[in-house]
């Protein structure tokens, strides 16, 4: 009897059905007792270490599944996003930003590309004088869209990225013209003209490799005055390809014409982009000029500067100490006097030719916004310190592309008098 109920507790101990399993366990499992201790169980111990590797092992592999998937959906948003590319900016008086897809330039194969912030205020802009300004570009004038700029970039950066985009969607371009648009002036000139200026500026520069020209000026900017180190740097990378018998200290000026092959080269490579892959670069370049300056102090041999005004001419009056001077790439003057030459081009009294195109940067667009406001007796005064350049220019200037930024307040349609335009001066030396 003892051992009729020796026998019995030993089929106990196991679960209905398992007895044709037993060939199935591991060697060193026993077949134990129902009273006898966990701690005198080694089958039950081993079965639940593998019972816990096995959840182990599929808590792992769904982490590794689902760290798959999450990188997998980032990288389709980054690449929808890019594609996509939404508008930023409204269009310019009715005329729409360029989409990737279709320019309307068709056959052509120059481009003038010029671009608007999304944050500008779209009732300042004259239509008549932007519709002249259109006029005067001789080649396929496109508007960029440069898209929603994220947070933490800068429409700076937008641009250049939006110049490589349209680059990379139209591969037949042949020459490509970048500048800005509220503060520039265009003197009337043919797409032949273009050509013949953009191979003279060239002619200055040593190496036979330059294909992109870059406009010139006195001030060494990059977002920033240049530190002295650097600015020594890009006067040495001016100085061993200029080819003239007097060399000036000229920077470089975001304003720039090229073959479109050479400006896209140097767009990937400034920007840190793939080759191919359009859209915004990993890393940040928060000002498009000190992006273009470090790649020109790195490739001299690719990049020349408009040293003559060819294309180009940058004004910048400056004040100091001594007061207030114009910086002209072809000299310093304290006061600069303009003239109409007979082809309707208008030049600086002492300039060998007109420029096709004049740009009015720091100051310069300040200047223009002021006088545009101010009465009679203070446009004499503006003429007494600055010259007669506001006969000539035709500038919608700083109202439109900075002042919904806050850099100098929203257009006022006050009438400035000679003592408010004298605190306004003042305040810039």
């Amino acid at each position: 009897r003892s051992k009729s109920r020796g026998a019995s507790s030993r089929r106990r101990a196991f679960p209905a059905g398992a007895a044709p399993c037993m060939s199935a366990l591991p060697s060193r499992a026993v077949y134990v007792d129902a009273d006898e201790t966990e701690s005198e169980q080694p089958f039950v111990k081993d079965q639940g270490r593998r019972g816990r590797s096995r959840r182990f092992a599929h808590c792992a592999a769904f982490l590794q599944t689902l760290l798959v998937a999450s990188f997998a959906v980032a990288v389709l948003v980054l690449v929808l996003v890019s594609a996509l590319r939404p508008t930023g900016a409204p269009p310019v008086c009715g005329v729409p930003l360029a989409s990737l897809s279709d320019s309307g330039c068709g056959a052509n194969r120059s481009v003038w590309l010029l671009a608007t912030d999304p944050l500008y205020d779209p009732d300042c802009l004259s239509c008549d004088w932007f519709e002249r300004l259109r006029a005067s570009v001789p080649v396929c004038a496109v508007l960029l869209d440069v898209g929603a700029v994220p947070k933490g970039r800068t429409f700076w950066e937008a641009k250049s990225v939006a110049i490589r985009d349209y680059l990379l969607a139209h591969p037949d371009l042949e020459l490509v013209v970048v500048s800005d648009l509220f503060d520039v002036y265009l003197n009337p000139f043919s797409e032949v003209t273009l050509l013949e200026r953009f191979h003279k500026a060239l002619g200055h520069w040593r190496s036979p490799y330059a294909s992109v020209v870059f406009a010139a000026e006195r001030w060494c900017w990059i977002g920033k005055g240049c530190p002295e180190e650097f600015a020594e740097r890009a006067l040495n990378a001016s100085r061993s390809q200029y080819t003239g018998r007097t060399f000036v200290p000229l920077y470089l000026n975001s304003q720039f014409m090229g073959t479109a092959p050479a400006v896209l080269r140097m767009l990937t490579s400034a920007l840190g982009a793939k080759t191919g892959v359009p859209g915004w670069p990993r890393e940040a370049h928060p000002d498009d000029q000190a992006m273009y300056m470090e790649y020109f102090v790195q490739h001299p041999d690719e990049i020349a500067l408009d040293v003559h005004e060819e294309i180009f001419a940058i004004t910048f009056p400056r004040g100091s100490a001594g007061g207030w001077t114009w910086q002209l790439a072809h000299g310093r003057k304290p006061m600069a006097t303009f003239r109409r030459e007979a082809d309707g081009r208008v030049a600086e009294s002492t300039q060998e030719r007109a420029p096709l195109l004049w740009h009015f940067n720091g100051p310069g667009h300040k200047l223009m916004m002021v006088t545009q406001q101010s009465d009679d007796e203070a446009r004499a005064f503006l003429a007494s310190k600055f010259g007669n350049y506001f006969r000539f220019f035709d500038v919608p200037s700083d109202k439109c592309d900075r002042a919904s930024r806050g850099w100098h307040g929203r257009p006022r349609s006050i009438t400035l008098t000679k003592q408010a335009v004298q605190r306004e001066v003042g305040s810039w030396a």
